[in-house]
């Protein structure tokens, strides 16, 4: 794992998401996680695509030219959304609380680097069943905000979820 930036240069991490090359989530996890956060995220992740597409269409952002970074996408309300769009072609967004310190480029990118590379690892296991590309999140919110089991969730979300889980405790978020 890349040497993420250190917990008190970074502002508070809300929510990662995984979206696949044709837009549908792989995987959205709330911190903390609530049923409520959680549904508030997925929100957020849709509402950011639009950004994602203008980005890239308009080459703006932290630019496309840095390996995949978007740089800061939308704020909404008290949240900012950064995104990066890597050579898989899968989308990564992460939504920080705003508070009154600034987040470097440079440590968002190695946290986009982190988060890809757990990505990778997590589809690139041999002994993933085929489903794993079939892009489905294993926890889709309901409108009670309580996660609905897809018997076609992706396969590989077990793996990611620790590995997500690894990355976001080196930046110092209780999980």
């Amino acid at each position: 794992m890349p040497d993420l930036p250190s917990p008190s240069s970074l502002l508070s991490l809300s929510s990662i998401s995984f979206l696949s090359p044709t837009n549908h989530p792989l995987y959205i996890r709330s911190f903390p996680p609530t049923p409520q956060a959680d549904l508030t995220h997925w929100h957020i992740s849709f509402a950011a695509l639009d950004y994602v597409e203008d980005a890239i269409a308009n080459g703006s952002g932290g630019g496309a030219g840095k390996e995949g970074y978007l740089g800061l996408l939308v704020v909404v309300e008290d949240l900012a959304v950064y995104g990066y769009k890597p050579s898989s072609n899968i989308t990564i967004l992460v939504t920080l609380r705003l508070q009154s310190q600034s987040v470097r480029d440079h440590d968002m990118l190695v946290i986009f680097h982190a988060l890809h590379q757990a990505y990778l690892l997590a589809i690139s296991n041999p002994f993933t069943p085929s489903s794993a590309s079939s892009h489905h999140l294993a926890n889709t919110p309901t409108s009670t905000g309580q996660p609905a089991r897809d018997p076609k969730a992706f396969e590989g979300s077990k793996r990611l979820e620790r590995r997500v889980r690894d990355i976001v405790a080196g930046l110092g978020v209780k999980v």
